[in-house]
């Protein structure tokens, strides 16, 4: 998860990580790099609480995963 702390992700924050499979956002940031999430190849889905559109770049460059939109603390998975 990332908390809502974080305000903005930058080019290849998640850099050689194949591991990642599923990611949340806690907050909104203001900004994430169009290729954040570039190297992420296993990543399957990304829950973000705000709406399609309101932050740039979408999905980051993460083409396999799908974003859960308006997503909530109460739907994660345990």
């Amino acid at each position: 998860a990332i908390p809502s702390s974080v305000k903005s992700i930058g080019t290849n924050a998640f850099a050689t990580c194949t591991g990642l499979t599923e990611l949340t956002f806690e907050g909104t940031p203001d900004s994430i790099n169009g290729i954040a999430l570039r190297s992420c190849t296993n990543l399957k889905v990304i829950n973000v609480p705000w709406a399609e559109g309101e932050v740039a770049n979408a999905p980051w460059g993460a083409t396999s995963a799908t974003i859960n939109y308006n997503f909530t603390k109460g739907e994660m998975k345990t």
